[in-house]
C-alpha cells in the first residue's frame, strides 16, 4: 500500500510540474508554433505567386511568338518589346532575342542590333545568353565595324572554355 501511495504522490508532483511548465512556457510554445505555421504559409504563398508570375510571362512570350509565326510581324514586335520591358530578366532576354530575329527578318537591322545589345549588356546571370547576344552583335558589325576593335572583342570569346568559341573563331576568320 505504501508503494501505491508513493506512486500517487509522484504522479501528483509530475502533474503539478507539468502544469507549472505549461503556465510558464505554454505561451512561448504556442507562439513558436504559430510563427512556424504562418511562416510556412507565407513561403508557400510566395512560391505560388512567383510561379503564377512566371506562367503569365511565359504565356505572353508564347502569344507574341505565335503572332510572329503567323506572319503578324508588327504586332509580334510590339508584343515582344512589351514583354522584354515588363518581365523578369530571363524571359526579357528571350523576348529580345525573338524581337531581334523578327526585326532582322523585317529589315530593321538597327532595331535588331539594339535588342541584341540590350541582352549582351544586361545584368542577366546566364552567361551563355549574354555571349550569344554579343556574338550576334559582333556578327552584324562585320561589314561596317572597325576590324581592330572587332578582333579585340572576338579574341576573348575564342578561349577553349567559352561555349561559342567555334562561332567566335569563324567570325574572327571572316
Amino acid at each position: 500500500m505504501s508503494d501505491a501511495l508513493i506512486r500517487e504522490v509522484q504522479e501528483d508532483l509530475q502533474r503539478d510540474r507539468a502544469i507549472a511548465f505549461a503556465k510558464r512556457y505554454g505561451g512561448w510554445v504556442v507562439g513558436l508554433l504559430l510563427f512556424v505555421v504562418l511562416g510556412t504559409a507565407a513561403y508557400v504563398g510566395w512560391q505560388n505567386w512567383q510561379a503564377k508570375v512566371r506562367q503569365d510571362e511565359s504565356a505572353r512570350l508564347f502569344a507574341a511568338i505565335t503572332k510572329l509565326e503567323t506572319g503578324q510581324t508588327e504586332a509580334a514586335l510590339a508584343d515582344l518589346e512589351a514583354v522584354g520591358a515588363e518581365t523578369s530578366a530571363g524571359v526579357a532576354a528571350l523576348a529580345r532575342f525573338q524581337a531581334a530575329q523578327a526585326a532582322g527578318a523585317a529589315g530593321k537591322a538597327d532595331e535588331a542590333t539594339a535588342n541584341l545589345e540590350q541582352v549582351a549588356g544586361s545584368d542577366l546571370d546566364d552567361a551563355i545568353l549574354k555571349e550569344a547576344a554579343r556574338l550576334a552583335v559582333l556578327g552584324r558589325q562585320l561589314d561596317e565595324g572597325d576590324p581592330a576593335e572587332l578582333i579585340s572583342e572576338l579574341e576573348p570569346l575564342t578561349a577553349g572554355d567559352r561555349p561559342f568559341r567555334h562561332q567566335a573563331r569563324e567570325l574572327l576568320g571572316l
